[in-house]
């Protein structure tokens, strides 16, 4: 009932969203479980959702380099 009084009320939304699969464990990976160099500040160990560094928030598809922690 909830679902179809927001469905009804256009306070849902249907997106895409892009996301890493990391090809050996054959699953979809969390932003944390990546890890690459932050393409804001270079720091080589940023995770996928956000630089401990610089602080940026990121998007896993972002790092330059990425690897499944």
């Amino acid at each position: 009932d909830i679902f179809w009084r927001l469905h009804k009320n256009g306070f849902l939304v249907e997106d895409t969203v892009e996301q890493l699969r990391c090809e050996n464990c054959q699953r979809f990976l969390a932003d944390r479980f990546v890890e690459g160099t932050c393409p804001h500040c270079s720091y080589p160990e940023a995770r996928g959702d956000q630089c401990d560094k610089c602080g940026r928030l990121i998007n896993a598809v972002e790092l330059r380099v990425s690897l499944c922690i």
